[in-house]
């Protein structure tokens, strides 16, 4: 915990496939995945980013279409609700 957000790092072992010239190649890679949320923010199993409900007015909107409630233009962050990833690199 840092700062008031959870995060959670770890490695992620993969195969990748990649095409050049007409000839698939496979090789294996190892990620490095940060992914952070809100401390504060309650579990929600239901949640969905198609259907928010803002914390201020209540009403519910499209978050992967707005930043903003649209209907009191409270400003809005997936980190607040949910799981995000905020590292992504190769290894």
């Amino acid at each position: 915990e840092k700062n008031g957000y959870l995060y959670i790092h770890f490695d992620l072992y993969m195969d990748v496939y990649t095409c050049k010239d007409g000839i698939v190649s496979r090789s294996n890679k190892k990620f490095r995945m940060t992914v952070s949320r809100s401390a504060s923010a309650p579990e929600d199993h239901g949640f969905n980013i198609k259907a928010i409900q803002c914390r201020n007015c209540g009403g519910s909107f499209d978050a992967t279409k707005e930043k903003h409630c649209p209907f009191c233009v409270t400003p809005y962050s997936i980190k607040e609700y949910d799981w995000v990833v905020t590292e992504l690199s190769v290894k």
